[in-house]
């Protein structure tokens, strides 16, 4: 399910239909967040970028594993990207946390992407 919402994010990106206050996001900034670089480099990536779905974070930075019982944390479903390894991580939905309805999801990505900082290194 998460990958379907990425793919129809990343088309509406390549559309122009995305943006984040008064930046217009493209695929570049995308490119950026995931490897630190806003084109391929002439020799290709010395590791191909990749996509892994992982558990959502709570309020604490921990996985959702560890408070999932807990009716008041705060979980987040913002994408975060390993620049050194070139991966992407995409939270997924659980037992305990649905996904966001899809415009709410794209909104986080929004607010990711649109970012001069990348995700952790």
């Amino acid at each position: 399910e998460v990958y379907q919402l990425f793919v129809r994010y990343v088309r509406e990106v390549a559309s122009g239909r995305r943006s984040c206050g008064e930046r217009h996001l493209e695929l570049c900034h995308i490119l950026e967040f995931l490897t630190g670089a806003s084109e391929e480099p002439v020799l290709g990536f010395g590791m191909d970028p990749s996509i892994e779905f992982v558990l959502p974070l709570t309020r604490n930075g921990q996985d959702s594993t560890v408070q999932a019982g807990e009716p008041s944390a705060r979980v987040g479903f913002t994408p975060t990207a390993h620049t050194c390894a070139n991966i992407l991580s995409l939270p997924r939905a659980t037992h305990e946390f649905q996904l966001p309805p899809q415009e709410k999801l794209f909104e986080m990505y929004d607010l990711a992407f649109s970012q001069p900082f990348f995700g952790k290194v």
